[in-house]
């Protein structure tokens, strides 16, 4: 096209750019203007941006500058490193052996033999280490798999530091009394520095082994002993009536013997926190008098536990019963009196009621809170067992009674004793309970139990669901007692759907079943 000739769009797009200039032309002095006027009023916000570049150039300047002088400093600790590293003076080789062998400590179980080997096979400066470190060795678990060359070792290395040492033998073919004998024969001259011993075998040869080796030989350091006979077959085994460690215990502290008969006037019964006695035939357990005479060589003790059917009055106890056949647990006369003030836990199980009643009348412990009082059958009268828990206990915040027949007087008279009671379990529970429990009864009185929070009860007898939720409802509005929080009953209580939801809004826990499990 002739360059004098213009299309259409030449001339708009023209028209265009020559109106864009007019506006330019027009505004430009008013923008100036106005800059001028901002420029002199705030000259902070003009500036700005020609000064952010040079900012950020000073500051690209100084993380030069900084990161010059981190990698100069690592330069020369590398160099300060080599030159340690060259002399032989690294921080390994300077720290104490004992502080070294427990770097590997931190998520190890203290009582993992395999701990100090590991230590052993890092290398051989730690290997090293951990030889020089007698404090590695000082637990060691012998079972029928182990070398008895790595117990000898075992205990050399522990140089002259206390040790604990268990020795667990299940019924193993191939590995029997002789091998006990063997095992025992090599710690039986280190027993002097044994801190912790337990010593669980599988029969009655096995246990007389290990036992012989405790004997004519003292352990002044020993505060916890565990003899336990368990046996595997089923059979009435036990062992002859021992005397270990000739009464040089003078640290012992916790004792629990399993099926093994031991001399109860021996001195090893003595100066004890805590005590457990169980799985010991009835001729072998025990008497009434020796077990006073037990308890009463430990006035510090914290727990007892006694458990099996083999405890049981002795004649000369029974003789004093005024022939009424329960009056002599309630006035044991022929029964020393026993002070335990420290004692805050007791556990009676499977053990006849003739010999908890008169043993428990023979106690005072006004610091118990948890008993647990179980008996084996359940036509055992348990009667006189509750008044003397009611008169003896009053410091109870957890009862727990299970098995025996007893009256409803009888129960109602010893939990109106227990003011402070919190938990109970109790077996045997009648609708006449159910209804001391829920109302304040007698207005002299007040509530019985007013502390309570936690109930599990069991009938021969079905419990009313109304006397269970008159229970709960009575507790929830009452001013002069706890709220009840936790309620398990027999899954033979008929409770419907409904009552059953509306127990389950108003506590923490409701629970129905048949073997009425303890869930506090």
């Amino acid at each position: 096209m002739p360059p004098t000739v213009q299309s259409p769009l030449i001339w708009a797009l023209n028209d265009r750019l020559r109106k864009a200039h007019d506006v330019q032309d027009h505004t430009r002095p008013a923008y100036l203007a106005e800059t001028r006027y901002y420029r002199r009023e705030a000259p902070d916000a003009f500036n700005a941006h020609e000064d952010s570049l040079d900012v950020l150039d000073r500051e690209i300047e100084l993380l030069k500058l900084t990161l010059e002088a981190i990698i100069g400093e690592r330069e020369r600790a590398e160099a300060r490193h080599n030159r340690r590293l060259n002399a032989g003076s690294i921080v390994e080789s300077r720290l104490p052996p004992e502080i070294l062998a427990h770097v590997f400590s931190v998520g190890v179980d203290p009582f993992d033999t395999s701990f100090p080997l590991l230590v052993s096979s890092v290398s051989k400066h730690w290997r090293d280490v951990a030889l020089r470190t007698p404090e590695l060795w000082q637990f060691f678990r012998f079972q029928f798999s182990t070398p008895v060359e790595m117990l000898a070792a075992w205990l050399e290395r522990s140089k002259a530091c206390w040790f604990d040492f268990e020795l667990q033998v299940d019924d193993c073919p191939g590995f029997g009394a002789e091998d006990c004998r063997t095992a025992m024969e090599i710690v039986r001259p280190h027993l002097p520095r044994c801190r912790r011993l337990t010593l669980s075998v599988y029969d009655r040869e096995c246990a007389q082994a290990v036992l012989l080796q405790c004997q004519g030989v003292t352990a002044p350091l020993l505060e916890n002993l565990d003899v336990s006979l368990w046996d595997v077959a089923g059979g009435d085994q036990v062992n002859e009536a021992c005397t270990i460690f000739e009464g040089g215990t003078p640290q012992l502290a916790s004792l629990t013997t399993t099926g093994v008969s031991l001399n109860w006037d021996d001195s090893l019964f003595s100066g004890l926190t805590h005590l457990v006695i169980k799985g010991v035939p009835e001729r072998k357990c025990p008497t009434l008098r020796q077990m006073c005479s037990i308890l009463g060589k430990s006035p510090s003790l914290e727990s007892l536990e006694l458990r099996g059917a083999g405890f049981a009055a002795s004649e000369e106890v029974r003789a004093g019963d005024g022939g009424d056949g329960n009056t002599y647990a309630l006035f044991p006369a022929a029964l020393p009196r026993v002070h335990l003030p420290a004692i805050q836990t007791m556990t009676l199980r499977e053990i006849p009621s003739e010999f908890s009643s008169p043993l428990i009348a023979s106690i005072t412990a006004p610091a118990l809170e948890i008993l647990v009082a179980e008996t084996e059958s359940i036509m055992d009268d348990v009667s006189s067992m509750m008044l003397n828990i009611g008169y003896q206990f009053t410091s109870l915040r957890r009862l727990t009674l299970c098995g025996g027949r007893y009256s409803v007087p009888t129960c109602v008279d010893m939990l109106r004793n227990l003011g402070d009671l919190e938990t109970l379990r109790l077996d045997g529970c009648s609708a006449h309970v159910l209804s001391e429990l829920s109302s304040s009864g007698r207005s002299n009185l007040g509530w019985l139990c007013p502390q309570l929070k936690y109930l599990t009860l069991s009938s021969s007898h079905d419990l009313p669901a109304s006397q269970v939720l008159n229970l709960v409802r009575s507790r929830l509005n009452s001013r002069g007692a706890s709220k009840l929080m936790v309620l398990a009953v027999d899954a033979s209580c008929q409770i419907s759907s409904a009552d059953r939801e509306w127990l389950e809004r108003h506590l923490l826990i409701f629970s129905q079943t048949k073997s009425n499990t303890v869930l506090f």
